[in-house]
């Protein structure tokens, strides 16, 4: 993440993300990067872990504001 407060975003090979931006499918990320679902998963479950994601059963996966996250001991 860079910047501060709400305006940070989340760079990474899916491109840059704001708080409460909705991430791709695992199928769409699975497709993009050449890797099994079960390899975006297990990224998926050590992020929301940091609290860097947030999962909604039937919504979908999004980037969580890095104030609650960012800087965290």
């Amino acid at each position: 993440m860079r910047g501060t407060g709400h305006s940070a975003t989340m760079p990474g090979p899916l491109g840059r993300y704001q708080p409460g931006d909705k991430l791709p499918s695992i199928s769409e990320q699975c497709g993009r990067f050449k890797v099994s679902a079960s390899t975006i998963n297990l990224l998926n479950v050590r992020l929301k872990a940091l609290g860097v994601i947030n999962r909604h059963q039937g919504k979908g996966i999004f980037v969580s504001d890095p104030e609650t996250w960012l800087r965290k001991p």
